[in-house]
């Protein structure tokens, strides 16, 4: 097994090291750790980098009643989905709102 004190022939790299390579540039230490980190796994991205029952709880928690196209836009969803979270959540979020009131 290559050292990590070798230096790496890009050429020589099999195709998801080399475009990990070309990404990290010469920051050979964050390449190993990546290496190290995915060695022998399959990986595949989803197309949205963020989850959407993870996202639902957090426009719950920063929607000010103005702000619904802003988070939809920072989330990567469309805004007819973030309307339609707002909607399935409102007593929360009526809730959240109370409770700002009274601090």
């Amino acid at each position: 097994m290559v050292g990590h004190n070798e230096e790496i022939v890009r050429q020589g790299l099999n195709t998801p090291y080399r475009s990990i390579y070309d990404v990290v540039g010469n920051d050979e230490r964050l390449f190993w750790e990546l290496v190290e980190e995915f060695r022998g796994l399959q990986v595949n991205f989803p197309v949205r980098i963020y989850n959407a029952e993870k996202v639902e709880s957090l426009i719950v928690n920063e929607y000010d009643s103005t702000n619904a196209t802003e988070l939809a836009k920072r989330y990567g969803f469309s805004k007819r989905w973030v309307d339609g979270v707002l909607k399935r959540n409102w007593q929360d979020i009526a809730n959240t709102d109370d409770r700002k009131q009274i601090k």
